[in-house]
């Protein structure tokens, strides 16, 4: 998914939070954001953090609305892929994703407004949410548990990312990995599966 985290940054200096950045940084740092995506917090637990630390009343539909405006799309050549690829006989394709509760809820309705597909898990074999399995990347956990859970050889598995930490994490596990960036691109990988869309 395209994503731009300033949006949130700025979604927030909106509500009158202006030093979001300094409020993001001690949040970082007492381990709310990891708490979220670990699904060790609530929602309203939260929402009660970014008020408690930002010192400002605001309601919680509005402190979500700029936090999920990081979320923009998801583009049709990297659904279409994604599709061909789960029909492929060839491959086995998984998601495992560092998200939480609230960024799901509104990328699942992007997801389904933009393409007709209801839920992300749909496009893969099996997906994996930090926020539901309680561990995120680059924990070596998460991954040690995906091989494990999904009878995968790390040899023999791809794992893709845009976050070099995490690629470095895989590569630890003796899993085969492609940083993607602004020099290479997932769709780069799979042009037959292309072709075929």
């Amino acid at each position: 998914m395209n994503i731009d985290p300033e949006r949130a940054v700025n979604g927030m200096y909106d509500l009158g939070f202006h030093k979001f950045e300094e409020l993001y940084s001690h949040l970082k740092q007492s381990e709310v954001f990891d708490n979220l995506e670990k699904g060790k917090i609530e929602e309203n637990e939260f929402l009660d953090e970014i008020r408690r630390y930002g010192k400002k009343e605001v309601s919680d539909e509005s402190v979500i609305e700029a936090w999920n405006s990081l979320l923009l799309d998801f583009p049709k050549k990297i659904i279409d892929l994604l599709v061909e690829l789960k029909r492929s006989k060839d491959y086995r394709t998984f998601l495992l994703s560092n998200t939480n509760a609230i960024h799901k809820a509104k990328y699942t309705e992007i997801l389904y407004k933009a393409h007709g597909i209801r839920r992300l898990e749909d496009l893969f074999e099996k997906a994996y949410f930090s926020h539901e399995i309680h561990m995120r990347k680059p924990d070596i956990e998460i991954y040690e548990y995906v091989l494990k859970d999904s009878n995968l050889v790390p040899g023999e598995t791809l794992f893709i990312d845009d976050s070099i930490i995490n690629i470095e994490t895989a590569q630890e596990l003796g899993i085969q990995t492609f940083h993607v960036n602004e020099k290479s691109s997932l769709a780069a990988l799979f042009p037959e599966q292309l072709k075929a869309r």
